[in-house]
């Protein structure tokens, strides 16, 4: 586990692990305001077995759920007000 700083005086975590054979596997954490983690903690990763590129860490799996499930909720939002207005136009 490592530290890297994006712009904006952030700072995220890297995390390498090793799955389906392959041990180069690295994960970067979403950028904090202060670091989640400290330089050498061990990190849970949650990885996709079939695909094991496709991965996170567990520390932040509730939240970005909470975030796919509203980003998912505006869009059927925009998209339903879209062909509501499409029929109202006709």
């Amino acid at each position: 586990m490592n530290h890297y700083w994006p712009s904006g005086g952030y700072v995220g975590a890297i995390c390498t692990y090793s799955a389906g054979g392959r041990e180069d596997l690295s994960v970067r954490s979403s950028r904090y305001s202060v670091a989640p983690v400290e330089i050498g903690d061990l990190v849970e990763v949650t990885y996709d077995r079939k695909n094991p590129e496709r991965s996170m860490l567990s520390f932040e799996v509730g939240n970005r759920v909470g975030y796919d499930t509203a980003l998912t909720v505006v869009m059927g939002t925009l998209w339903a007000g879209a062909v509501v207005g499409i029929f109202l136009t006709w």
